[in-house]
């Protein structure tokens, strides 16, 4: 009897559709982060704490806390990473270079998450220092040090949205170029989110503050829809 081989052929086709559906995964995680942080997926409340345990709690996270939970934290730009590259693979046939604009603004938008979490964490780590200590002159340096890390962090956000809008426009207008009602939607919706996040931007520039709060569940959806694409990805060849 003679053994049957692996087509490369099949093995490829495999392993795209195991790339594909394994970051529609990575998609609904990047869809219920921006829900999270919406607060759709849960209540806005603060957990009541006694004085003691507060100190207690305080002094652990300034310490840096579990690593693993600092971990978590950059799961949604390393998960974007991937979903980038899936969306490039999935969309590339269609406008070569457009495509190619849209991996780099993608990649650019990764890059400038992790830098965006990274000065929290920053943030985060010298405001708990200035809680928990209770010396007057370490707590006038800390609060000049956390002043400075305060700023870059806002400045790291605002490049992340300025990222996000050129990386949703050219996603969204490549997933708008199919012939199919999802891609379709999935399209519109990434422009829809690209347009709230340059409306922002202008609004804030003009000195008037948007609450675009809820209004992060548009990119959330897009995620949503993108990921039941990348699920259904080369069904069309088994």
């Amino acid at each position: 009897m003679g053994r049957t081989r692996s087509s490369p052929c099949v093995l490829k086709v495999d392993t795209e559709r195991f790339f594909y559906r394994l970051n529609g995964l990575f998609c609904m995680g990047v869809a219920a982060n921006f829900l999270w942080s919406a607060g759709l997926l849960h209540e806005r409340t603060l957990t009541p704490f006694s004085e003691k345990e507060l100190e207690h709690v305080l002094r652990h996270l300034a310490g840096g806390g579990p690593h693993l939970l600092l971990l978590v934290g950059y799961l949604p730009a390393l998960l974007v990473i991937s979903v980038m590259l899936a969306f490039y693979l999935y969309l590339h046939h269609r406008a070569r270079y457009l495509s190619l604009l849209a991996l780099l603004s993608g990649i650019l938008l990764s890059g400038l998450l992790l830098i965006h979490q990274i000065s929290r964490d920053r943030v985060l780590s010298l405001a708990l220092q200035y809680v928990a200590t209770t010396e007057y002159t370490a707590r006038g340096e800390l609060l000049q040090e956390a002043r400075r890390a305060l700023d870059l962090h806002l400045m790291h956000g605002l490049l992340v949205n300025r990222a996000s809008i050129i990386a949703y426009a050219l996603y969204g207008f490549l997933f708008q170029k199919s012939r199919r009602l999802l891609e379709v939607i999935v399209g519109y919706a990434f422009l829809a989110s690209a347009l709230l996040l340059l409306l922002a931007q202008v609004l804030a520039s003009a000195g008037n503050a948007l609450d675009l709060a809820k209004a992060t569940s548009v990119p959330a959806f897009a995620f949503i829809a993108a990921a039941i694409v990348l699920f259904r990805a080369r069904r069309e060849e088994e």
